[in-house]
């Protein structure tokens, strides 16, 4: 991306909670996203790393998600390589102190705390649990806090030495870049990790189980979730599903905005949210009303769906809603972020690279 002047380099390693056995170490990804920026051998404390990188005018952030990990730096197009060395001695090098585990296990509990008092956050746990039930797949990513505040040192370090291998970590980085040397740097620095192997993915457990799950709370408003699977990222219906999520739920002229909030003010907030797995996705509608019209809210969402299931959407509505989808990705692709996680996270999980063109095809090939 030669035009932008900042660079986003982005570590991301093929292991998340969906790989964690939920009683033994359930949050040991997200605990490990914690724990590398504590301090390596050449950078020995959090405040060493976070200094080089905010000398530069840079900044650093993580996720873990259910099925990576990443990390990622953005500087200014000429201390690219100081990123690259950073997060390579990250993954590489990193010190696990007994006092600093110790003290991030209450940081991560805290964390669970923020969730726990965000209902329209908090609201999610509620609802993968329902399409996966007794799966990794349906517990929270941040784990739980019984695991957290017992979790052995040693087993954290066996984690990242069984996962954090060559041959699950992806190394991705976008903007003002030349590639070799980029490549050049990756090569000197990590081409020393142990090559290890695939981390393999556990059969996903559909069983059926219950249709609603709650948890009242004394809250000015009531959020609700409904949902379904969706379906995994090379699924050929898949870029339909995104359509329909668009056509329902993407911006202030979608169906459910329109409908839930515009002519009944029965919300403050509604959308609709779509994810794509490896083997499964998710589909789900959010709302926030006001406690005594929740039922009437859920029913004109039912409705709604139910409208789309049964009549032909035209042509117009349809255009609109692609045009959404495809101007997104046009302005994500001048976000240097943006790419350099898309293209990691696809070459990770997928083994290849969705060209932007390809997308757009997908999106484009859709028909009432």
């Amino acid at each position: 991306m030669p035009e932008t002047q900042s660079v986003t380099a982005s570590i991301m390693i093929g292991v998340g909670s969906r790989y964690e056995n939920y009683k033994i170490n359930g949050g040991v990804s997200h605990f490990l996203e914690h724990i590398l920026f504590k301090g390596t051998t050449q950078r020995p404390s959090a405040e060493q790393i976070s200094r080089e990188i905010d000398a530069v005018g840079g900044w650093n952030n993580a996720y873990t998600s259910n099925e990576l990990t990443s990390f990622y730096i953005k500087v200014p197009r000429q201390h690219s390589a100081l990123a690259l060395d950073i997060l390579s001695d990250m993954v590489k090098n990193p010190l696990f102190e007994a006092d600093e585990i110790e003290r991030e296990r209450g940081v991560i509990v805290e964390e669970m705390n923020v969730i726990r008092d965000e209902p329209d956050r908090y609201v999610g746990n509620l609802l993968s649990p329902l399409l996966w039930p007794k799966d990794p797949m349906g517990y929270p990513v941040v784990g739980e806090e019984g695991v957290i505040n017992i979790m052995p040192r040693q087993s954290i370090i066996d984690y990242k030495d069984g996962h954090y291998t060559a041959e699950n970590i992806v190394v991705s980085v976008a903007g003002h870049i030349s590639h070799e040397a980029v490549l050049e740097q990756v090569e000197r620095q990590m081409g020393d990790i142990v090559q290890g192997s695939l981390a393999t993915r556990p059969r996903l457990k559909r069983k059926s189980g219950e249709l609603t799950n709650g948890l009242k709370r004394p809250t000015n408003q009531s959020h609700f979730l409904i949902g379904c699977e969706g379906y995994q990222l090379d699924h050929p219906d898949d870029a339909t599903a995104r359509v329909v999520s668009a056509i329902l739920g993407r911006g202030m002229s979608s169906r459910l905005f329109l409908s839930v909030r515009e002519r009944l003010g029965l919300a403050y907030s509604v959308y609709t949210g779509y994810e794509s797995f490896t083997d499964t996705g998710i589909f789900e509608v959010y709302a926030g009303v006001n406690n005594d019209k929740v039922h009437e809210a859920i029913a004109e969402v039912l409705k709604e769906l139910e409208t789309l299931r049964s009549k032909e959407v035209e042509m117009p509505e349809l255009i609109k809603a692609k045009n959404q989808l495809r101007g997104g990705i046009q302005m994500d692709m001048e976000n240097n972020v943006k790419m350099s996680d898309q293209y990691g996270s696809e070459l990770l999980l997928l083994n290849k690279i969705l060209p932007t063109e390809e997308w757009l095809a997908m999106i484009d090939a859709v028909t009432p």
